[in-house]
C-alpha cells in the first residue's frame, strides 16, 4: 500500500464558502476515482505556521494506482484546479507532500474512533553517518512500547522515486486526545531518549533538522489502519 500525507495552506482570500465545498470535495474522492482506497482531510489543531493549516492523507493500493489517480477526470477537473494558480478555483496556497511505504506499524485498536491523528514529518541531513540514522529510526519504532497513550502507529522513509522532496522520514500515530498527547510528549522515553535526536542542545547526538512538518487533526476513524480495512474487505 502506498501512503501519501500532504501539509497544505489555504489562500487568505479564500472564502469559507470555497474552502467547504474543497474539503468536500476531497472527502468525495473515493466514490469518484476506484484506485483512491481512503482520503480524509482535517484541520491542524497545533499549526505551527500557515503552511500546516490543514492535512490530507491518501491511500493508493501501489504506485500504479496513483498514476491512475493522476489521469482520472475528477482528479484533473474537480480536484487539481484548486492547487492552481491562475484557476478560478484556486484556493491552495501551498501544499508539502510525502508518499512513503510503512517500513514498521502496528495497528493494535483498528476500531479507534473520534479521536487525533497525527503526524511529524522531518528531513535528516545526506551527510548523517548511516549508523546514526539506523538507531534514530530504531528508537523511534520503540516508542510505542514505552508510551501506552500511542494506540496505533506508522513510520516510514519518504519514498523518494514516487515524489522527490526535502523531508525523509515520516512518523505518525494515533492518539485519542489532547491529554494522552501530552501523555506522550512527557514520557520518561520520549525526553529522555527520541528528543535527543531533535534537540540542539545534544549537537553530538542532534541529526534532525529543526525545520519539521507537524500537527494532528479530529478524525472520525483510523487512517493508518485503512489498508487492514481494505485487506479485510471493510472498504
Amino acid at each position: 500500500m502506498l501512503r501519501r500525507t500532504v501539509f497544505l495552506q489555504f489562500r487568505d482570500s479564500a472564502s469559507p464558502e470555497r474552502i467547504r465545498d474543497f474539503l468536500q470535495a476531497v472527502r468525495d474522492a473515493p466514490k469518484h476515482i476506484p484506485s483512491v482506497l481512503g482520503k480524509q482531510i482535517g484541520e491542524n489543531l497545533i499549526a505551527r505556521t500557515p503552511a500546516q493549516g490543514y492535512m490530507l492523507d491518501t491511500l493508493f493500493e501501489n504506485r500504479e494506482a496513483l498514476q491512475a489517480y493522476n489521469a482520472d477526470p475528477y482528479h484533473l477537473e474537480v480536484l487539481r484546479p484548486h492547487f492552481q494558480q491562475g484557476d478560478p478555483r484556486w484556493i491552495v496556497e501551498r501544499a508539502e507532500a510525502v508518499f512513503f511505504e510503512p517500513m514498521g506499524e502496528v495497528i493494535a485498536e483498528p476500531e479507534i474512533g473520534n479521536f487525533l491523528k497525527r503526524s511529524l514529518i522531518v528531513r535528516i541531513p545526506e551527510e548523517t553517518p548511516p549508523d546514526k540514522v539506523e538507531l534514530f529510526e530504531k528508537q523511534i519504532m520503540e516508542m510505542p512500547s514505552h508510551i501506552p497513550a500511542i494506540r496505533n502507529w506508522v513510520f516510514a522513509r519518504a519514498a523518494q522515486d514516487v515524489h522527490k522532496t526535502r523531508w525523509t522520514h515520516i512518523w505518525e500515530m494515533e492518539i485519542q486526545d489532547a491529554e494522552a498527547f501530552q501523555d506522550y510528549l512527557l514520557s520518561p522515553f520520549h525526553w529522555g531518549v527520541v528528543d535527543l535526536w531533535f534537540n540542539p542542545e545534544w549537537p553530538d547526538q542532534q541529526i534532525v533538522d529543526k525545520e519539521f512538518l507537524h500537527g494532528y487533526y479530529q478524525a472520525p476513524r483510523t487512517v493508518l489502519g485503512w489498508a487492514g480495512e481494505v485487506k479485510a474487505g471493510h472498504r
